[in-house]
C-alpha cells in the first residue's frame, strides 16, 4: 500500500462514524454514570466489535463472488463466513477473552485485507480506510481489555 489514493467521501464519513460506539463505550469505562456502568458499556463494545467484524468480513464474500469466483480456493469461503463465528464465540466467552479475541480477529482480518490489497483485489484507498478504523475499534478494545483486569 503506497497511499497514493484518497478514500471516497462516500466511504470515509461512514468509517468515521462507525467508530463512534467504540469511542462511546470508552468514554463510558472510564467516566461512568448512571445510565451506563463500566461492565455494561465494555460488552457493549464486544457486540458492536463482534458485529463490526461480521460486516468488515463481508468484503471478502464479494471478493470471492466476484468476476473471478470459480477460480477461488475453498479455503476463501470458509475464511469469509468465519468472522462471524468468531463474533458469535466473543459473545458466549469471558469478558477479558472475548475482548482479546476481537482484538486478533480484528488485527488478523486487518492483515488479509492488506494481502488482498496487494494482490489487487481490493481497492489501493480500503487498505488506509481499513487501518484507521482497525487502530481506533483495537485501541477502545484494548482500552476495555485493561478495564476489565483491573
Amino acid at each position: 500500500m503506497t497511499g497514493g489514493m484518497t478514500i471516497p467521501a462516500v466511504v470515509l464519513a461512514p468509517g468515521v462514524v462507525g467508530l463512534a460506539p467504540f469511542a462511546a463505550s470508552v468514554i463510558a469505562v472510564l467516566w461512568p454514570n448512571h445510565v451506563l456502568n463500566g461492565q455494561q458499556a465494555q460488552w457493549i463494545c464486544v457486540a458492536y466489535g463482534g458485529l463490526t467484524l461480521s460486516f468488515l468480513s463481508g468484503v471478502h464474500w464479494g471478493v470471492i463472488l466476484g468476476p473471478a469466483s470459480l477460480s477461488r480456493p475453498v479455503f476463501a469461503i470458509f475464511f469469509s463466513a468465519l468472522p462471524t463465528l468468531i463474533a458469535l464465540v466473543a459473545f458466549l466467552v469471558a469478558l477479558p477473552a472475548a475482548l482479546a479475541l476481537l482484538i486478533t480477529s480484528f488485527l488478523v482480518l486487518a492483515l488479509c485485507d492488506v494481502l488482498a490489497i496487494e494482490q489487487h483485489l481490493l481497492p489501493e484507498w480500503l487498505g488506509q480506510l481499513r487501518m484507521m478504523f482497525t487502530t481506533g475499534a483495537v485501541l477502545s478494545l484494548l482500552t476495555m481489555l485493561v478495564a476489565s483486569l483491573t
